[in-house]
C-alpha cells in the first residue's frame, strides 16, 4: 500500500477542473476512479494470497467450487480493470517521472486529484485493518471482498460508476451470495449471535472495511 507524494498545492484547483473536464467526469466519477484503483489494488492482494494457498485459512466454511468461482471472477475483474482503469503502477511512473520535462510536469499535476483521492482510501484501509485484527501483525484479511464491497457501499452512497460500464459485465450477486452463505457458516460454527456487535466474524470485520473506507472517500474532499 505504497503512499503517493503529492505536489505544489497553488495551482491544484486549476488542473482538478481542467482533469475533469478531459474525462468528462464529476468529483463524484473521479472518486469511483479512486475507488476502482484501490479495488484493482486489492484484488493484486487477493491473486497473490490464493496463488500462496494461504486464502482458505482466512476463510473457514468456503467450498472448494467457491473458491473457484471466486478466482476467476476475480481475474476477470482485474483484467477488466488493467484495460479501464488507472493502475497504481503507471500512477506511480507518472509521478516519477514529473521531472523530466515540463509535459511530465503537466500530466503529474492533472493526475495528482486522483492520486490524493487514491491515498485517501488506502490510509484509512491501512488503519481499519489493523484496527479490525487489533495490531499490524499476523494481519488477517479478504482483500476481493473488501474491493467488491466497496464498490456496493459507493453506489449506495448516490456514487452510480456509469462512466466504468464494464462493472455491468460482473455477477456481483452471486460473489455475495458466496459470502452470505459463508458468513452463516461461519457464525454457526463459531456460535456467534446474528446482531453481535462484540463477536464479528472475518467477513462482517472486511464489510466494516470498506464501508470505512467508502465514507472517507465520500466524505474527503481535495486540498
Amino acid at each position: 500500500m505504497k503512499k503517493i507524494n503529492r505536489s505544489n498545492k497553488n495551482d491544484k484547483m486549476k488542473y482538478l477542473k481542467i482533469l475533469l473536464s478531459q474525462k468528462g467526469f464529476t468529483l463524484k466519477d473521479l472518486k469511483c476512479e479512486a475507488a476502482l484503483m484501490i479495488c484493482c489494488m486489492l484484488i493484486d492482494n487477493y491473486l497473490i494470497i490464493e496463488k500462496e494457498g494461504k486464502s482458505s485459512a482466512v476463510i473457514k466454511g468456503v467450498t472448494t467450487n467457491d473458491v473457484k468461482v471466486i478466482f476467476e471472477m476475480m481475474e476477470n475483474f482485474q483484467a477488466s480493470l488493467y484495460e479501464n482503469v488507472l493502475s497504481t503502477e503507471e500512477l506511480q511512473v507518472i509521478i516519477d517521472n514529473k521531472s523530466k520535462s515540463q509535459k511530465s510536469l503537466i500530466k503529474y499535476k492533472l493526475i495528482e486529484p486522483l492520486a490524493y483521492f487514491y491515498n485517501v482510501g488506502v490510509n484509512r484501509l491501512k488503519s481499519k485493518i489493523i484496527e479490525q485484527n487489533g495490531s499490524d501483525t499476523n494481519i488477517l484479511w479478504i482483500p476481493e471482498l473488501i474491493a467488491i464491497t466497496l464498490i456496493q457501499d459507493m453506489i449506495e452512497e448516490g456514487y452510480i460508476f456509469t462512466k466504468f460500464p464494464f462493472l455491468e459485465e460482473i455477477d456481483f450477486t452471486r460473489l455475495f451470495d458466496i459470502y452470505i452463505k459463508t458468513n452463516s457458516k461461519i457464525k454457526q460454527t463459531e456460535s456467534i449471535k446474528l446482531f453481535s456487535k462484540e463477536n464479528k466474524t472475518i467477513i462482517s470485520k472486511m464489510q466494516n472495511v470498506s464501508n470505512s473506507i467508502a465514507s472517507a472517500l465520500i466524505n474527503c474532499k481535495y486540498k
